[in-house]
């Protein structure tokens, strides 16, 4: 019988996204049937509702860490409006069972994998708890300072597909490591028979052996099969700038839709205020407020992390993109006339592109000219703006590198071109 290595996944949460932790065992049970069978893996999900019985202990939390424990493999924290209720040692129970994980990621960062989601989904204003809500700002912004990456999701569907792609990689990634190093497989039902550890996983399979031999003998870039390192050919550089430069486009098309979308969204919020401004109660009126900003703060807080992953990801495609386009015209322009009429579409396309980040740079910068005159003088939303006036910035600063690029690259691609 082939052994079966089983991954454990904690969901630690309050109890306003209980959608949220159904949709955890919808994915564990989805990839239990489609995908771990193949790998040799299976999940099992651990939470209270299902694994804690009823029990006393110094406080109920701790009734909960006793009997759940701390050999979990994957930690997934999901917040929305709430943090939950304090205990005596932390804010909340899911504010406890992180630092108990976190701890253990501290002592040893391959023990547990830590996936925190927070919800954006609009909420009803006046439904919020501001104490809450805070609370949970400064659980988040906390994350960055000790290296956390979250993730944030809109709404219970959009989680299930997020969350499924992140344990897909993860369980890919498990499944390589214990394929490389069998010994490591802890959780192995049948870990007591193995006497020796080996030193390499050998193919049982004929598809295997055979995917295994492509694998050494065709290194890819995005699904383009390429020759060895240091060999490649002119043509294999266009390949590559093709798939980047594609890339680069629906980034830039994306950063249009954040864009129109961010319009939306602060019309909504001014057109709240007005709201807020028309209720007679102060004390009313004053509560509204501090819930609008809040919401504010939250969606400042988004868009900053928006900017922050766009800025990563045009700036590693143009590298490619360029770069390869680059080696490409070196390589192919000297040798050959018949290239020229392929060529002769790439100043078109450069020139075009650059426009179009141009463009996303100005619809950019006028989002960073709106935030960074919105100032509301209040410590609720205040950190969160001038962190996305300071990311949007640094996001313009990368359009214009795009700009001089494909003006650059345009350039010589004509002077090349003119010399044949």
């Amino acid at each position: 019988m082939k052994d079966v290595s089983v991954i454990t996944v904690f969901v630690a949460s309050p109890g306003d996204v209980t959608v949220e932790r159904d949709e955890v065992v919808s994915v564990v049970n989805d990839l239990n049937i489609s995908l771990c069978p193949q790998l040799g893996l299976r999940l099992e999900v651990l939470r209270w509702e299902e694994n804690v019985v009823p029990d006393f202990d110094e406080y109920p939390q701790a009734a909960i860490n006793k009997q759940i424990g701390d050999e979990y493999d994957i930690f997934v924290g999901i917040l929305a409006n709430r943090l939950g209720s304090k205990t005596k040692v932390a804010e909340s129970g899911t504010l406890e069972e992180f630092g108990r994980a976190y701890a253990r990621y501290q002592s040893d960062n391959d023990s547990v994998r830590l996936l925190i989601y927070f919800n954006e989904e609009l909420v009803n204003q006046y439904s919020l708890d501001l104490d809450q809500v805070e609370k949970i700002r400064t659980f988040r912004h906390s994350l960055g300072e000790k290296g956390g990456l979250y993730r944030t999701y809109s709404g219970s569907d959009d989680f299930k597909t997020k969350f499924r792609q992140h344990l897909t990689s993860i369980v890919a990634g498990i499944h390589k490591r214990l394929s490389e190093n069998p010994i490591d497989a802890k959780h192995s039902e049948a870990q007591n028979l193995a006497q020796t550890p080996k030193t390499a996983v050998e193919p049982t399979t004929k598809l295997e052996e055979i995917m295994k031999l492509a694998e050494e003998e065709m290194p890819s870039h995005d699904g383009i099969n390429l020759i060895a390192d240091g060999e490649l050919g002119a043509h294999d550089y266009l390949d590559i700038y093709v798939v980047e430069f594609a890339n680069l486009t629906d980034l830039i098309q994306g950063l249009s839709d954040l864009i129109t979308n961010f319009g939306v969204q602060i019309s909504k919020r001014t057109l709240a205020f007005e709201d807020v401004n028309k209720i007679q109660d102060a004390r009313l009126m004053v509560s509204a407020k501090r819930r609008n900003l809040l919401l504010l703060a939250r969606l400042f807080d988004s868009y900053c992390e928006i900017s922050a992953e766009s800025i990563r990801s045009i700036e590693r495609a143009r590298i490619e993109a360029f770069g390869s386009l680059e080696k490409a015209v070196t390589l192919i322009l000297g040798e050959s006339d018949e290239m020229k009429e392929e060529f002769s579409e790439f100043p078109a396309q450069l020139e075009s592109y650059g426009e179009s980040a141009d463009e996303a740079r100005i619809g950019i910068q006028g989002l960073r000219n709106t935030a960074d005159q919105l100032v509301l003088q209040s410590s609720l939303i205040e950190p969160s703006r001038k962190r996305l006036v300071k990311a949007l910035g640094e996001l313009i600063a990368e359009l214009e590198a795009h700009k001089t690029s494909s003006r650059d690259m345009k350039g010589t691609i004509e002077a090349l071109l003119s010399d044949y």
